[in-house]
């Protein structure tokens, strides 16, 4: 029923392992030798082997197809003289019930590879069992596969559970480099004969990253792209190993581009979640990441053949468990990842990363003790390294702050600089400043106050408050002036501050305990902005956005903003490789629940200072993308437009920005009618933040005026069931306190359009 199928050379070595591995199952062997000079034809002979030889000719699909030729059963394995089948009775369980329409199996091939000292294990699918059909060859001169042939037929095939265990990559890195070199250079006589194969290209891309020669690499990757089929098993694979490339290079805008695309193409593939979930993580947005690991456990869930083909990636369960944990955790959910990371050490108990995550849980939870044992395991098993013994330094320091603020004193072993440091700049603010010193009142231990030319009590105030005072006079550079309160400050954290902003009473009583439970990696804290905007009718729409006003001090210079006014830490916290996380902190603020003339009089200072601002950075996208947001205040919405999109096309704007750019968009050709341009905008800010409230309102009613009355209907209910299961912190880094009233106005002229009842979500 089985012929097993090989081609060899030189391999009196691992030929007898294979040999046996198979014996019990194979109706004949057939091994095609290609040139060997040892004992290699003997020992084939020895089990019964039909030997045939084949005059090496750089070509291993024509040697594998010469070995098909002479099968005579119905079934073939394909397999080399480097592998073991190690359940062959798995083998026949799947030949004994095979379909008439299955034309071939996958089959788990585990690969050991040795990295830095270490032996890995790599789990991947391959197609090495089918049916012996005239139709069914091997294609490409290295690399060689038959799946090419199943997708141009319409092969039918499956999963399977049948293991092979791969010996050939477990070797020096002497050795593997040799081997790496010779696939190299069999793969650049294969391009010389066919330049635009690229399937040939793909697997030298590969090639040149296992050798680090990421610029080859990326060089073959974007070759193999440009003549890839759109739709073949190529682009997919190539999208895939690209987005390693670029990650690698640092282009994670570039990487996760090239792992959407190719989920466009096969969905529920591990692969390309792997991609996202690592950039994501590269760029602190937890939010996707979290996502992206989820998703990725559902495609191995899901068990789709064609996407085990393509996008095959086989990511230990303890590994996993960890990723999605540590994402959780930086999102301040702290039961889900607390449950993570312990289904991580109930995959593998000895897995030292999962039991360090767990140890920050349980220290966060006041369990010191339980958090040092778990960090003496871990310390054990990875063989002492100094970041675990820095974290078990950091569980008793935190420990005795602890003790010391539950008995009301100071622990005597407290450093001589402070904890927490507000950062302020004002000017004139003495009937606001007061309420905001009250609102950190035990929060901060140290206040800094830069003062850019006030003519009233303001000052007074601030020394009252034991505020160390700087002065600063105004250049029109909000940046500038935050920079010289950055100067003044000694805490191990900062935040900062305006005048008009309030740190919310509940959000007091947390701030110092997640402050010193936070890893070291950590460096900023993201924070929600309460924000009421009066409108033109004074009423007041309340807006939210997530900022990192927290953040630890790393010392003028290597931390500072950036801007003219709309001013940013965050590009200077990245300079650092500080990881940003989420948190429930919220802050109050009133600056913009103003009377209207004062409004005017703000937003004309933004104008001005932005103007500048574009104008001496034009390719500046945060400046472009504040001064379309301005513009839009100002009435000027055609402005406004033009400042959002270029914004948007210079590709720089982070996912939270650019979605709340793109809605801003749909906003605008909303109010102009313009329909079909507001659905696109929508769509495009959904694509970044798939439950932002506010576009999917603007979609909802753009499909509702273009008479899409069951999409629209769908979408509003849509929106109510976010809003109703939202945790008050912005998706997207902003969002608006949308009135339930006007989603119930969008069903409602669904309902008056229809002239009948509807089913409206409570």
């Amino acid at each position: 029923m089985l012929s097993v199928c090989m081609i060899v050379k030189n391999e009196e070595t691992m030929l007898p392992g294979c040999l046996e591995s198979v014996k019990n199952i194979a109706s004949e062997i057939i091994i095609v030798d290609t040139g060997s000079n040892d004992s290699t034809m003997d020992i084939a002979r020895q089990y019964g082997a039909r030997v045939l030889e084949f005059p090496w000719n750089n070509n291993f699909a024509e040697a594998r197809n010469m070995a098909l030729t002479e099968a005579r059963n119905p079934w073939i394995l394909s397999i080399d003289a480097d592998e073991r089948i190690t359940n062959p009775e798995e083998l026949a369980f799947v030949l004994q019930h095979a379909a008439k329409d299955t034309y071939g199996f996958m089959v788990n091939l585990t690969s050991h590879a040795v990295k830095h000292g270490t032996t890995t294990k790599y789990v991947s699918q391959l197609l090495r069992l089918f049916r012996n059909h005239p139709a069914i060859k091997f294609e490409g001169m290295i690399h060689e596969q038959v799946v090419d042939c199943f997708t141009k037929w319409n092969f039918g095939f499956g999963a399977s559970n049948i293991e092979v265990e791969h010996l050939g990559y477990n070797l020096s890195p002497e050795q593997m480099q040799a081997k790496q070199l010779r696939n190299l250079e069999l793969l650049d006589y294969a391009i010389s004969k066919t330049p635009t194969d690229a399937y040939m290209l793909y697997q030298r891309a590969k090639t040149y990253l296992a050798l680090g020669n990421l610029r080859g690499a990326e060089h073959d990757t974007q070759q193999a792209l440009t003549y890839a089929e759109p739709k073949g098993t190529v682009r997919p694979q190539a999208l895939n190993y690209g987005g390693i490339i670029a990650y690698q290079l640092g282009d994670m805008n570039t990487a996760i581009q090239r792992a959407k695309e190719s989920l466009t193409i096969v969905p529920k593939q591990a692969f390309s979640y792997y991609v996202l979930g690592e950039c994501y993580t590269a760029q602190n947005n937890f939010t996707e990441a979290l996502n992206a690991y989820l998703k990725l456990h559902e495609a191995l869930e899901a068990n789709d053949v064609l996407a085990r083909v393509v996008g095959a990636y086989e990511m230990p369960g303890e590994q996993l468990a960890f990723c999605i944990g540590r994402s959780y955790l930086a999102l301040g959910k702290q039961p889900e990842a607390e449950q993570y990371f312990k289904a991580g050490l109930l995959v593998n108990p000895n897995d030292v990363s999962c039991r360090i995550g767990l140890a920050n849980c349980v220290m966060n939870n006041h369990k010191y003790s339980e958090a040092r044992g778990l960090l003496y395991e871990a310390q054990t098993l990875s063989g002492n390294r100094e970041d675990i013994a820095a974290f078990l330094t950091r569980v008793d320091d935190v420990e005795k702050q602890y003790a010391a603020i539950q008995q009301g004193t100071q622990p005597t072993t407290q450093k001589a600089k402070p904890f927490l440091s507000l950062c302020m700049i004002v000017k004139n603010e003495e009937d606001t400043l007061a309420e905001c010193l009250e609102s950190v009142r035990g929060v901060a231990d140290e206040i800094v106050i830069v003062d850019t030319g006030s003519t009233d009590n303001t000052v007074a105030i601030a020394k009252r408050y034991g505020a160390t005072v700087g002065y600063f006079e105004w250049i029109g550079d909000f940046a500038a002036a935050r920079n010289e309160a950055l100067k003044l400050c000694t805490g191990e954290w900062i935040l900062y501050l305006d005048a008009d902003e309030r740190l919310q009473k509940e959000s007091g009583a947390v701030v110092l305990q997640q402050l010193q439970s936070v890893p070291a990696q950590v460096g900023g804290v993201i924070c929600t902005i309460v924000s009421p905007h009066r409108q033109t009718d004074d009423v007041s729409e309340v807006h939210k956005g997530g900022y990192p006003r927290i953040f630890r001090n790393y010392g003028y210079p290597n931390l500072y903003f950036k801007g003219r006014v709309h001013e940013q830490i965050t590009p200077s916290l990245l300079e650092q490789g500080a990881h940003i996380i989420q948190s429930d902190i919220v802050i109050n603020h009133t600056g913009y629940d103003i009377p209207r003339d004062e409004m005017e009089k703000k937003v004309q200072r933004n104008y001005e200072l932005l103007i500048r601002h574009v104008q001496e950075e034009p390719l500046n996208a945060y400046a472009w993308f504040q001064l379309g947001q301005t513009l839009g205040r100002m009435d000027l919405a055609q402005k406004s437009e033009e400042a959002l999109k270029f914004a948007l096309d210079l590709g720089t704007l982070s996912t939270p920005i650019a979605a709340t750019a793109a809605s801003t968009v749909a906003h605008i050709c909303g109010t102009q009618q313009r329909f079909d341009e507001a659905l696109k905008w929508a769509e495009v800010s959904l694509s970044k933040v798939p439950n932002q409230v506010l576009a999917l309102n603007y979609k909802a009613y753009a499909l509702l005026h273009l008479g899409r009355l069951d999409e629209a209907e769908q979408t509003f209910n849509h929106v109510l069931t976010i809003m109703d299961n939202s945790t008050g912190s912005p998706e997207a880094g902003f969002d608006i306190d949308l009135k339930k009233d006007i989603v119930f106005e969008g069903l409602k002229k669904i309902h008056q359009l229809r002239g009948n009842r509807i089913t409206v979500h409570a």
